[in-house]
């Protein structure tokens, strides 16, 4: 049996397999302890009220518990962090170009002969 959490922000479920090892930072050393020997409210399985959780009964089934609309979430923030990135890229490309162009205005001042004299 295996418990998943699901995690919002990355539209996918970690699955939380208590005979995993984990490394755990306690003071100024790390520490390799089995998941399930760890409190679930503290990093870095971290629990907290609210959370959904999913339970495995079978740990060899190859569900991942995703549901269409995470899978369709999932791809839609793909899609626009793509996006996201080319607009970036190509605004860091004008701004480069822009750059090397020695815009701005450049002033002679040159004087008539007549003008000095005076």
């Amino acid at each position: 049996m295996k418990i998943c959490k699901h995690v919002p922000h990355q539209f996918e479920w970690k699955v939380l397999d208590p005979e995993e090892l984990v490394t755990v930072k306690q003071k100024k050393k790390s520490i390799t302890q089995r998941a399930g020997d760890l409190e679930l409210s503290k990093p870095p399985i971290l629990l907290r009220d609210g959370d959904h959780i999913g339970v495995l009964v079978d740990g060899s089934a190859s569900d991942d518990l995703q549901t269409e609309a995470d899978r369709d979430a999932a791809e839609v923030f793909r899609v626009q962090k793509e996006q996201q990135q080319k607009e970036k890229a190509e605004a860091q490309k004008t701004k480069n170009q822009y750059a090397n162009d020695n815009i701005g205005v450049h002033i002679r001042w040159e004087e008539d002969e007549e003008e000095r004299a005076l």
